[in-house]
């Protein structure tokens, strides 16, 4: 059963959607059983990010991100005209 990039990209887009959702509701859970530990891992964590040059670390990933853009969203316009003219059914939706 072959699927169509666009096929295959809006399942796994899916998927992570679903696995996305559970991951919280288990974090949610997680944290109401326990909220002092909760609490005390946010305040650590945060004293953690303050004294590390997040902007310095993150920054550059961030602009190769931006610049990643353009290429990505030309590629997915070719693939979505290619699909178009050989007449796929996700195209016309």
């Amino acid at each position: 059963m072959s699927q169509n990039p666009i096929e295959s990209l809006a399942a796994g887009a899916e998927n992570l959607s679903e696995n996305i959702c559970v991951c919280l509701e288990d974090g949610e859970e997680q944290i109401r059983q326990q909220p002092l530990t909760s609490v005390l891992i946010a305040v650590a964590v945060g004293l953690l990010l303050s004294f590390l040059p997040v902007g310095r670390i993150f920054a550059p990933i961030f602009r190769s991100l931006l610049a990643l853009v353009k290429p990505v969203l030309l590629v997915l316009g070719v693939l979505k005209v290619f699909c178009f003219l050989s007449g796929c059914k996700s195209a016309q939706k």
